[in-house]
C-alpha cells in the first residue's frame, strides 16, 4: 500500500545563493538544469542542500555524454572557435553526473523519464 502526499504550492528560487524552503517530506524536482551550472557549482549546491537538511532530491538530466555525443561536442566546440558559436551549456557523462552529489546524497532509485535520465537522491546522513 502506497500513500501519496499531494502539494498545491510551487516555490521557484535560485539554488546558486537562494535559502531552500523546506517542509516535511518535500520532494525537490530540478528538471533538465543541470547543464546551467559548472562542476564547482553543482557541487556547492548540493553541499548547501545537505547542510540545510534537503531529504528529496529528484534530478533529471538534459542529455549524458556518450563517446557519439563527445564527438559532436568536440566539432561543435572546433566550429565554436571558427565560427563564432556561443557556448549552450554543460554536458557531463553519467559518472562525472553523479559525482557532483555523492559527498551528500545517495542513488535511492534509477529512472528513466521519457527518454530522459533521472536519478532519486536521499539525502546520505
Amino acid at each position: 500500500k502506497s500513500v501519496m502526499t499531494y502539494y498545491d504550492e510551487l516555490n521557484t528560487f535560485d539554488i546558486t545563493k537562494d535559502q531552500f524552503p523546506i517542509k516535511d517530506s518535500q520532494l525537490y524536482l530540478l528538471f533538465r538544469i543541470d547543464t546551467e551550472l559548472s562542476d564547482k557549482e553543482w557541487m556547492q549546491a548540493f553541499n548547501r542542500m545537505a547542510e540545510e537538511k534537503v531529504d528529496s532530491i529528484l534530478i533529471v538530466a538534459t542529455e549524458l555524454l556518450t563517446p557519439q555525443r563527445f564527438i559532436k561536442e568536440s566539432i561543435k566546440g572546433v566550429l565554436r572557435n571558427i565560427k563564432g558559436y556561443t557556448f549552450c551549456g554543460y554536458i557531463r557523462s553519467k559518472a562525472n553526473f553523479k559525482a557532483l552529489w555523492d559527498r551528500s546524497y545517495r542513488i535511492e532509485k534509477e529512472l528513466k523519464i521519457g527518454s530522459l535520465d533521472a536519478f532519486l537522491l536521499k539525502i546520505d546522513l
